[in-house]
């Protein structure tokens, strides 16, 4: 293998190692096979729980691809277990070229159509453990360039993409825990504001209604006083778990004050007040140390953003708590 054609690719890959994130990683490695001319054509294969931290599916699923793949990737991606499962394990890669009629008949045919003559597998590794493949394709051109016939490049390729995904992976484990309130395992604030425009989006594609509500506690310093921080802490993670076990999984939870929790809720309707008060119920009457206030605001109906909706939730959260202390003194002035 001659040298200076590695140390060039190695060169090149370099730029893997900006990538920030795992989809990021993948764009980079595509223009960089493409660029290098080691591969006319390819995709990527994962499991979608590792690319969509939202998703726990195990599921293996196709991605990024580059080349004369791109304009029939729908059909690819579609069949990509049926193509791939039976012939293909994480155990077992393919690290070597092959002739594309090893894939099933209509598959090989429909490749040759496109002037492949070869395909390959790499299997990718994050914590030595098999995540994903790279899946690439070759023509009669490239097949013919003596240097490019030796897979070396394709497993330096690899190689050199496990690493970056660890690296990712490691800068994705720390941002999670600069976003995680570490009381409660809860979103802190900026773990909030970091989800908050992905859902907005989401609502808008699905016509609903977005909720922004907090919940405050009433009592807290009662508890930290009387009973010690230790006897507040377990209170607070106690109501952060009443909290979640209230909620979707695709609903936000978050702790952004001392003992104020806010909660984000995609609704089809524009009345979300019911969820918060039934909450609030739950809370008050089934806590034996805290108590919580509540407000809630609708985003397009309440304010026109999102900055004036917390605004207005935070302000009926106080009138709440208002209104509930002095309920609480007229009962107290009757007995």
């Amino acid at each position: 293998m001659n040298q200076p054609i590695i140390y060039q690719f190695l060169k090149r890959s370099r730029c893997f190692a900006n990538a920030k994130q795992s989809k990021d990683l993948l764009r980079l490695v595509a223009k960089t096979l493409s660029e290098s001319g080691i591969a006319d054509s390819g995709f990527f294969i994962f499991q979608k729980s590792f690319l969509n931290h939202d998703s726990i599916s195990p599921s293996l699923d196709a991605f990024e691809p580059f080349g004369k793949i791109v304009e029939h990737f729908e059909r690819i991606a579609l069949r990509v277990r049926e193509v791939f499962h039976a012939r293909f394990t994480m155990n077992r890669p393919m690290t070597q070229w092959m002739s594309i009629d090893l894939l099933p008949q209509a598959w090989s045919l429909h490749f040759r159509s496109l002037d492949f003559v070869d395909f390959g597998i790499w299997p990718l590794y994050a914590d030595e453990h098999p995540v994903g493949a790279i899946v690439v394709f070759r023509g009669t051109e490239i097949k013919q360039s003596v240097m490019k016939k030796n897979p070396i490049l394709m497993d330096v390729c690899a190689a050199q993409m496990s690493l970056a995904l660890d690296m990712v992976k490691a800068v994705q484990s720390a941002l999670n825990v600069s976003e995680q309130d570490w009381l409660t395992g809860l979103l802190n604030r900026r773990g909030l504001e970091a989800r908050l425009p992905a859902v907005m989006q989401q609502c808008e594609c699905d016509g609903d209604y977005l909720a922004l509500g907090f919940v405050d506690v009433d009592n807290l310093k009662v508890v930290n006083d009387t009973l010690g921080h230790l006897a507040g802490d377990r209170a607070l993670q106690e109501l952060a778990e009443r909290i979640r076990a209230a909620v979707r999984s695709e609903d936000l939870v978050a702790r952004v004050g001392g003992d104020e929790f806010a909660i984000v809720l995609r609704y089809e309707q524009a009345d979300a007040s019911v969820f918060f008060e039934r909450l609030q119920h739950t809370i008050n009457h089934s806590s034996s140390l805290l108590s919580v206030s509540v407000g809630v605001a609708v985003l397009q109906k309440d304010g026109d953003s999102l900055e004036q909706c917390f605004k207005i939730a935070d302000e009926r959260m106080y009138a709440n708590k208002v209104l509930r202390k002095s309920k609480d003194h007229i009962e107290l002035e009757t007995i």
